[in-house]
């Protein structure tokens, strides 16, 4: 579920750029646009601009269901290990890009 979140939210991002709120085609967007020159006040059932619409009628929010999660107890090794991960990713990633050597930082940033 957490992970199809940035997709979700980019999604509706996305249709509210094209003009597509939860009240419907906002009044001089793209999609109002769009409709007025190809579909002319008829929008054929199932497709792709009528689905733009009901998600983002429908979508206008992502919502969470915090009580459906259950609360578990994670072992301490897994929280170590997830640290220990995390800063050799950071150590080894620095090492390369130059980020410990002053000099080679100095020449990027120039």
């Amino acid at each position: 579920m957490l992970a199809v979140l940035p997709f979700q939210l980019l999604a509706i991002f996305f249709l509210w750029l094209l003009g597509f709120r939860r009240g419907g085609v906002e009044r001089g967007s793209f999609a109002a646009r769009h409709q007025s020159r190809n579909y002319q006040g008829y929008i054929p059932l199932k497709s792709l601009f009528s689905r733009f619409q009901s998600y983002s009628a429908t979508h206008h929010a992502p919502v969470f269901h915090f009580h459906d999660f259950k609360e578990r107890e994670e072992a301490p090794i897994t929280t170590v290990l997830s640290w220990l991960v995390s800063l050799s990713a950071v150590f080894i990633l620095g090492r390369e890009w130059g980020l410990w050597d002053v000099r080679v930082a100095a020449n990027k940033l120039m």
